[in-house]
């Protein structure tokens, strides 16, 4: 079982997925990100990489759910740019021999994508008012259809935006807040 620890939460892949840290990869670092656009801004990449058989997972953790989080108007655009920057840094990443070439080999092979955006919001927790779990669930549904509408032409598999507080059946990892997690939201 592979298990990752991304912004206070800690997800748990399944035995025969590989799974990583994008954004921490050597390759990454040392390269992709160090390419800039027209407007100089650099590459971006999804929290994590994972591959179950020919199925390609770009997971995106995000945590809103402290007091001074602030959950930028503009965070479609902002994931969906991740998603096709790690899209197309691992289609670059086939090229050069680096330590996780096979890894992007695999990913640009795979028959299947998906997309999780794992999304705590205030209001999401089981024990908010149902005002405020309402809500939060509303806006969830309003980007998962932002989400699916903006990258209907790339993914083949399913959309998901989740909530951080709990394991819906939807998506087949679990995931928990992480110690880190825990004690970055009691401080608030």
């Amino acid at each position: 079982m592979v298990e990752l620890e991304v912004d206070g939460a800690s997800l748990s892949f399944p035995d025969g997925w590989e799974a990583s840290k994008y954004d921490e990869w050597p390759f990454f670092r040392n390269t992709l990100s160090k390419v800039l656009d027209t407007a100089g801004k650099a590459l971006h990449g999804c929290d994590i990489v994972a591959l179950d058989g020919e199925h390609l997972w770009l997971i995106e953790a995000k945590d809103y759910a402290y007091q001074e989080a602030k959950v930028p108007k503009d965070l479609v655009a902002v994931v969906s740019e991740k998603v096709m920057d790690t899209l197309a840094g691992l289609h670059a990443g086939t090229r050069d021999e680096h330590t996780e070439r096979e890894t992007c080999r695999k990913a640009v092979r795979a028959r299947k994508l998906y997309v999780a955006l794992r999304i705590d919001l205030p209001g999401a927790q089981p024990h908010a008012r149902r005002g405020r779990q309402a809500a939060a669930q509303q806006t969830m549904a309003n980007y998962r259809q932002e989400f699916r509408k903006s990258l209907r032409r790339v993914v083949n598999g399913k959309v998901h935006v989740i909530t951080g507080r709990e394991d819906p059946p939807t998506v087949p990892w679990t995931a928990r807040w992480s110690e880190q997690g825990r004690n970055a939201h009691r401080q608030t």
